[in-house]
């Protein structure tokens, strides 16, 4: 080994030790790039206050008596279902990765001030916030930071969209709530018409006749969930008599409908005890008054209060000839050629006056002259036949049948149902979201037409969704 070798050796010995006593040991590498792990729960039991601050509002809503109030905007009674899936949301939210620690972008996660500052109070007093900012990569998944630090980070269990809400989408729109099977009684009157249905051991009846599930289930569904479109808050006054559903059963109900203008598909209702008016749209009131519309349903004639039920299938005679566009021609039995030219006329409008009838004797002892009969030639001395002419028995007549009308499950609702009726299938891959992108609709209409209180949806499922043409 010479001498230029051995140099070599020793001066890379001393510039090892040298890296060994100045560079830290891995131990102390990793902890000074270790990030302290961040966490958001709460007690979901023990929460008594909500708010949601965004670009300068603030929604709070508290607990007040047992009841969720919106107590930022004059104590309107709040969505018990709304809130307590928030809440319980963020009893459950999850951290996920660290995304960034550059303050500058917080904007472009929007956990700036344009997110949502989300605070909790409980029983306790104690308060936890957190800024929940746009959707995350996936559906379920959202961008947030936790006040005072500008790491952002993923996290999981609560919507974006959920907090992103007017007052309105908060408040309660709950009009009657009733289990189907505790409803034992409905009256329903519209336009003078009144249709009066109960409930024994056999099932539903109207006066005496069965009532067909087809017909009385669309009415009980309704109205053990029904829900408005929005709300009525300022002082109106109603013209006319309002449509009426009264409810008994273990929740009893009188509920009034007003149309709101001629030209509208929109009803105001009022519940009996309440001074709160809500608006539902036209299929909801399609529903409910069916039975006393001019739209019958099979099985079920409307009547008018106080007049009897008359059996389906049978109508009530009467005296007076139905015009002759609609009359069954009559029955005639054959008979020769000079009785047929006297019968040609209908049975029920031929009448026999004196003058129409030639055998009938006009005074006593003198016999009625016998007009001549045209195309027929009679023998001298021999008088026609006089053969008496058979009335046919009158042949009652029946109503059409109709067939039973096929109803769509209610899909209660939106100022938008006015168009035409799409009926999606759920494939695959698909959310909520983007199928109401798909169809140009709102997440929320989707809600309301279906009557779902879930975003969530699965393959083969039928959504109701009404597109503008």
């Amino acid at each position: 080994m010479n001498r230029s070798t051995i140099m070599l050796l020793s001066l890379l010995a001393v510039l090892g030790a040298i890296v060994y006593l100045v560079l830290p040991s891995d131990e102390e590498r990793m902890s000074s790039y270790t990030k302290t792990a961040v966490s958001f729960s709460v007690d979901s039991a023990s929460v008594v206050k909500l708010s949601i601050e965004r670009s300068g509002k603030k929604l709070v809503v508290e607990n007040v008596g047992g009841r969720w109030t919106i107590t930022s905007d004059g104590n309107l009674p709040a969505d018990p279902e709304r809130v307590t899936e928030l809440v319980g949301g963020l009893s459950r939210f999850r951290t996920g990765s660290l995304v960034s620690n550059n303050p500058g972008k917080q904007s472009l996660f929007q956990v700036d001030s344009s997110g949502n500052l989300v605070t909790l109070t409980e029983r306790s007093g104690a308060e936890r916030s957190i800024m929940i900012g746009k959707m995350g990569p996936s559906f379920s998944e959202v961008y947030f930071r936790m006040p005072g630090e500008s790491d952002v980070y993923l996290g999981s269990g609560i919507t974006t969209w959920s907090l992103e809400r007017e007052v309105k989408d908060w408040r309660d729109k709950t009009i009657f709530a009733s289990p189907a099977e505790a409803i034992t009684g409905l009256t329903v009157s519209s336009g003078g018409r009144v249709r009066t249905y109960s409930k024994d051991t056999a099932g539903w009846k109207s006066g005496q006749e069965p009532v067909p599930t087809e017909t009385i289930n669309p009415l009980l569904t309704t109205l053990s969930n029904l829900r408005a479109e929005d709300f009525i808050d300022s002082a109106v006054q109603f013209t006319g008599p309002p449509s009426r559903v009264e409810v008994a059963g273990a929740i009893n109900g009188k509920l009034d409908f007003y149309r709101l203008g001629s030209d509208t598909n929109r009803y105001a209702v009022q519940v009996s005890g309440s001074p709160q008016k809500y608006i539902v749209g036209k299929h909801i009131a399609s529903q409910l008054f069916k039975g006393v519309g001019e739209s019958k349903p099979s099985g079920v004639l409307p009547v008018r209060k106080g007049e009897p039920v008359s059996k389906p299938g049978r109508a009530k005679e009467t005296r007076s000839t139905p015009p002759a566009a609609t009359r069954p021609p009559a029955k005639t039995e054959t008979a020769p050629a000079a009785i047929q030219e006297v019968t040609k006329q209908p049975a029920e409008t031929r009448t026999e006056p004196a003058a129409v009838n030639p055998f009938k004797q006009k005074t006593p002892g003198q016999k009625a002259k016998i007009p001549p009969v045209v195309g027929t030639q009679t023998p001298p001395g021999k008088t026609p036949d006089r053969t008496p002419v058979k009335t046919p028995a009158r042949t009652p007549v029946k109503p059409p049948v109709t067939a039973p009308v096929k109803t769509l499950p209610p899909a209660p609702g939106g100022a938008d149902d006015d168009g035409e009726l799409t009926v999606h299938v759920v494939k695959k891959g698909e959310t909520m979201t983007s199928i109401a992108k798909t169809y140009g609709v709102t997440v929320e209409q989707i809600l309301n037409w279906n009557l779902l209180k879930s975003i969530s949806v699965k393959p083969g499922q039928e959504l109701y969704i009404f597109v503008r043409k």
